[in-house]
């Protein structure tokens, strides 16, 4: 060809007419026939479409990315919202507030994360709402006048559900005073036991250590465990924790350490939410036993003749009514015997009120002395005093009267001016149930009849009312 460069046996460039050309020249006929083919295009024409070429791809590539970088902005901002709901979430349980779920949409791992923790959220308003229900029922049950064994009983039972332990309990001390005694609920595994043991002992030795303070400035300990924390014991697995009880009864100066309270579990240490709980409920118990001690107290004052610390007169009536009622229901005997103190006036007006007090107090102490545990000696008013025995007929009632009788005559009062001393006799009326009286009335009517008599023939001496006609 004209003009044309040798055209490269396969693939290669040439010249032709002073343009250059890529081609490819190969054979194309049939055997033995000496035919050849060449395929060619200028080269300004083939590096214009690869030109073009890379162009287009480069504008493929370059769009792929943004669009790549605009999806992973969108599932990032997505994922953000997603992270933010449940940081919110967890910042409401953090306040208490259950009332506002995580939303959850479609089935990927954040709808199942979301499902988790919303039913997490669930339980813990579940729990939150029982502990709430557990510490209202305790003060509805300490507000109603539960003694001191009752409010040892719930705390033991609130510790062991609040804290999620496995065993609870409360020991008191040796020492006096003996304020409950042993209260345990739950399990009685004895590792939990070997655990509770070992925080027992810390918590004491604590104690121990710990000297009285006054009561004015302890109230806002007691409502913290008394400024300390539990003690904590560990066994072979078990974790254990343990308070001193500590209350400041009416009959001591500085509070007393009472006993200790304690939990235990297997496995998995207590939180320390769950000890400042502890200490919680301790102090709450401390607070209610001193309550308690405090109604005693103020119970038995209004209750107790300061003189003689013998029962009054309403206390006596209404142990005559208790045993009235056990008597028709067990057709037991009672009897009452009523006493008093022979020329009593002329004691006091002659010698003064106070040897007058003197001999109530000797009279009162030698009734004490002469009745049993079930019988209630009681002041009725003045010089005069009874005492209200269960399950005695009147031979017994009697005869028991007679031996009062003789011991308050062995009585002797030194005088205040120390110038002698003042003899005691008293004179003794006795009745008892079904013999001489049916009722409370009829009772104390007859026993008060029968002191008159022995008034009547003179005194110092024991009289039985006579027995009811038909």
């Amino acid at each position: 060809m004209p003009g044309v460069s040798k055209v490269p046996r396969g693939f290669g460039d040439f010249e032709a007419d002073g343009r250059d050309y890529r081609g490819r020249r190969l054979r194309a006929g049939p055997a033995g026939v000496p035919e050849e083919l060449a395929v060619f295009i200028a080269a300004d024409e083939l590096n214009s479409a690869i030109t073009d070429r890379r162009v287009l791809i480069g504008a493929i590539v370059i769009a792929f990315l943004a669009l790549a970088l605009s999806a992973s902005g969108v599932v990032v901002r997505a994922l953000q919202r997603q992270i933010r709901q449940f940081l919110e979430a967890a910042r409401r349980l953090a306040r208490g507030r259950f009332d506002q779920p995580v939303p959850v949409q479609g089935r990927d791992e954040f709808a199942e994360l979301g499902r988790e923790f919303n039913s997490m959220s669930e339980q813990l308003k579940a729990k939150m709402r029982q502990l709430l229900e557990t510490i209202h029922a305790a003060g509805q049950a300490l507000s109603a006048g539960l003694d001191r064994q009752g409010v040892i009983d719930l705390t033991v039972r609130m510790t062991l559900d609040a804290c999620e332990a496995e065993a609870a309990r409360a020991r008191p001390l040796g020492s006096e005073p003996i304020v409950f005694a042993d209260s345990d609920a739950g399990s009685r595994d004895t590792r939990l036991i070997a655990g509770i043991e070992q925080a027992e002992r810390a918590a004491l030795s604590t104690a121990a250590e710990t000297s009285p303070e006054p009561a004015a400035t302890r109230e806002n300990a007691l409502r913290t465990g008394n400024g300390r924390g539990p003690a904590a014991g560990e066994h072979e697995g078990v974790h254990a924790l343990a308070l001193p009880l500590c209350a400041q009864l009416q009959s001591h100066r500085f509070p007393t350490c009472l006993g200790v309270i304690s939990i235990a579990r297997k496995g998995r240490e207590f939180s320390a939410q769950e000890a400042e709980l502890l200490q919680y409920l301790v102090a709450h118990a401390e607070v209610s036993i001193e309550n308690a001690d405090l109604h005693q107290a103020v119970e038995k004052e209004a209750t107790t003749d300061q003189l003689t610390g013998l029962s009054l007169r309403r206390p006596v009536l209404k142990a005559l009514d208790r045993e009235l009622a056990r008597r028709r229901r067990d057709e037991a005997p009672l009897a009452l015997v009523a006493l008093d103190v022979d020329d009593f006036k002329k004691v006091n007006d002659g010698y003064g009120w106070l040897l007058g007090d003197e001999v109530l107090s000797a009279v009162a102490r030698v009734l004490r002395e002469c009745s049993r545990d079930i019988d209630e000696p009681g002041r009725w008013g003045g010089e005069e005093f009874v005492v209200v025995m269960p399950l005695t007929d009147g031979d017994g009632a009697e005869e028991a009267a007679e031996r009062m009788r003789r011991e308050t005559e062995k009585l002797s009062i030194a005088r205040l001016d120390g110038r002698g001393e003042v003899r005691v006799t008293a004179s003794f009326g006795v009745a008892a149930v079904p013999e001489s009286a049916t009722d409370r009335e009829s009772l104390v009517a007859a026993a008060l009849a029968a002191l008159a008599r022995a008034k009547r023939n003179g005194k110092n001496r024991v009289e039985r009312a006579p027995p009811i006609v038909g």
